[in-house]
This record gives structure tokens, sequence and C-alpha cells, in this order.
């Protein structure tokens, strides 16, 4: 009962961190033979990391964020796209979906 009570508990702690960003480390790290199987849960909070990333990458497009790093403007799209792919949709329709369009004018 104690391990289903941890599993549960890092479960919930990787579905925040899925809000930010890419989680397939600490998924496959705890979860990796369920990964394994394609548990349908799990794919689902690797996909929200997908594209919390992708939404990231697109956010570090502007102005304001350009000043950090090295990557061109055109690299950090490539990434997004990379990202949003993996999620298993198009960058144009996450930013649309997250009111971000505008980024990708």
């Amino acid at each position: 009962m104690r391990n289903r009570e941890f599993n549960q508990s890092k479960l919930e702690i990787i579905k925040e961190q899925a809000k930010k960003g890419n989680v397939s480390y600490e998924l496959n790290r705890w979860f990796g033979e369920r990964m394994l199987n394609g548990d349908r849960e799990l794919l689902e909070i690797q996909k929200q990391g997908f594209a919390s990333e992708a939404l990231a990458w697109l956010k570090s497009t502007t102005p304001e964020e350009m000043k950090y790093g090295t990557a061109s403007k055109e690299k950090r799209i490539a990434k997004a796209r990379e990202s949003a792919q993996l999620a298993g949709k198009t960058l144009e329709e996450l930013a649309e979906e997250n009111g971000l369009e505008m980024l990708l004018a």
C-alpha cells in the first residue's frame, strides 16, 4: 500500500512539472514499465509536458526573451515545432489554444 501511495504522490508531482516542460525522463524513471506498455494516463502527461515545452520555446521568441541564450528566433521556432509535434499538435494549434498566435507572425 505504501508503494502505491508513493507512486500516486510522485505522479501528482510529475503532473505539476508537466505544466512547465518535458517530463519524459521523470516518467521513465519512476514509471518505466508502464511507459513501455503505453499507459494512456502517462502518455497524456508526457504530451502535456511536450506542449508546455513548445509554448515555452514560442514565448522565448519575444524581444525581451531573446536577450537570454544564443539561439536565433528561427532555432527557437524550430524547437517549438519539434515539441509541438511530440505533443501531437501543430505549433499553430497550440499557439491558438493559448492566445499566442501573434508570436508566429
